[in-house]
């Protein structure tokens, strides 16, 4: 018996492992990710940091700063409506962003942290107040892009910058002091996000796939060498069971002849010894038999062939003429003009014999066999259909290794040790031809023998 687990116990077993592996190296990976993606903000930030306080960013925002200043003056004194005062923050907006990222373009040549980076700076708010009036210019929103997936690539906020100018304006002959009070919001996109990502991650993503192929292929292994073990302890079983069951049965009847030959009643009757002895005799054929297969599959191909030129359509004819079956009607329909060819007509025999028996053995008793032969191009093609119940598709492709029995729940139906079909193969190759299994179904098996002709 075998000591193996369950097929499918070994399978769930594997699986497991397998995603157990999958769910930690996923877990590595996510957590090597959001430690780069921190990292790379955090380098980002602080290089933008560096560049908002250079000469050339700090010249700009005050620059911005006098044009607001200068446009509230002329919405003090109704020069500029509303909403001229809201487009004309829209436009500053784009020309200072443009300007901005014209120099982190330049920037980016000496920090490479900077390359694919663009910063957009929309005001957020816009108060004028002046004694005993505040003017909501532009209400104050909440930001929308806290980190975030943006465009084709990433978003995050650097906070925002909040400013507090002092503006005079004459107004009814007047000269009216007030403030300004204006936000503006600090965006970075950065369009290079994955790639930057991939480029500190790739090493390990790929290291992990590696990893991940490599033990999925140790585990292909481990289980197929698992599959192939227990099917050669099923053999080995299997094996044990029809040796045991080819031999047992002849052994006791030879047990029990030899027992009645004993008796003195039979010893003095010879009319009752013949009887005996034909089954002794018989017994010992099938013993022989038996054994020779198991020896013949040992040493298969390696006896010395006897080459001879051959008439396969006599040969065939009077095989059909000599052959007398027991158990069920056998027709040949061979082809009536000669064929020729060189092989050894003793493994010829032994094919065409095996493959006879096979049809007797799988066939329901008294189901016509039939025998066609007929040249095709350069080979002959014999074939031996029964009407058998068919080999089930899972079982075609191991029909003719050694040993090998379709499973039958160990009930031992018909006899044989599974050798049948190898020796046949092993035979037909050695004559240079070929034996496979044409057809099978529910209605019966076809067997093709083809054989080169001279």
């Amino acid at each position: 018996m075998s000591t193996l687990p369950p097929l499918r116990l070994l399978v769930m077993g594997c699986l497991l492992l397998l995603l157990a592996l999958l769910g930690g190296l996923g877990y590595l990976l996510w957590n090597t990710y959001q430690l780069t993606a921190a990292t790379y903000r955090t380098e980002l930030r602080q290089a933008l940091l560096h560049q908002h306080d250079s000469p050339a960013y700090q010249a700009i925002v005050a620059r911005q700063s006098r044009q607001v200043q200068q446009m509230a003056r002329q919405y003090l004194m109704g020069q500029l409506s509303r909403a001229q005062f809201r487009q004309w923050l829209r436009t500053n907006a784009v020309a200072a962003n443009q300007q901005l990222n014209h120099d982190l373009a330049r920037l980016a040549r000496q920090q490479p942290a900077l390359r694919g980076i663009t910063e957009r700076r929309p005001y957020s708010s816009l108060l004028v107040q002046w004694p005993g009036h505040v003017d909501t210019v532009l209400a104050a929103t909440p930001l929308q892009l806290n980190g975030g997936p943006h465009g084709s690539g990433y978003s995050f906020d650097m906070g925002s910058n909040d400013f507090s100018l002092d503006v005079t304006a004459p107004i009814a002959g007047q000269v009216v002091a007030g403030h300004v009070l204006f936000g503006r919001t600090i965006h970075v996109d950065i369009d290079a996000w994955y790639h930057q990502l991939w480029q500190r991650t790739g090493a390990v993503a790929a290291g992990t796939a590696g990893l991940l192929l490599a033990v999925v292929a140790v585990f292909y292994v481990v289980l197929r060498s698992a599959l192939r073990q227990r099917q050669l302890a099923e053999l080995r079983t299997d094996l044990a069971n029809n040796i045991t069951h080819e031999l047992k049965t002849p052994l006791s009847s030879l047990g029990i002849i030899i027992k009645s030959l004993q008796h003195a009643e039979v010893q003095h009757d010879p009319t009752r010894q013949q009887p005996l002895l034909q089954a002794l005799a018989r017994q010992h054929e099938r013993l022989h038999y038996t054994v020779e297969r198991v020896l013949a599959s040992a040493v298969a191909g390696t006896a010395a062939l006897d080459w001879q030129a051959l008439d396969l359509t006599a040969y065939l004819t009077r095989y059909a003429q000599q052959y007398s079956p027991a158990t069920h009607p056998v027709r040949f329909d061979i082809a009536p003009a000669p064929q020729h060819l060189r092989t050894d007509p003793q493994v010829l025999e032994t094919v065409l014999g095996n493959l006879l028996d096979n049809a007797h053995k799988y066939s329901p008793p008294g189901s016509l066999i039939v025998v066609r032969g007929q040249p095709q191009g350069a080979c002959y093609h014999l074939e031996v259909q029964d009407q058998g119940t068919g080999i089930a598709p899972a079982h075609q492709r191991r029909l003719f290794d050694k040993f090998y029995r379709a499973p039958e729940r160990n009930l031992h139906t018909v006899k044989g040790l599974g050798l049948g079909l190898y020796l046949s193969r092993q035979a037909a190759e050695q004559v240079g031809g070929r034996l496979t299994l044409a057809a099978s179904s529910g209605q019966g098996s076809t067997f093709l023998l083809q054989l080169p002709l001279a």
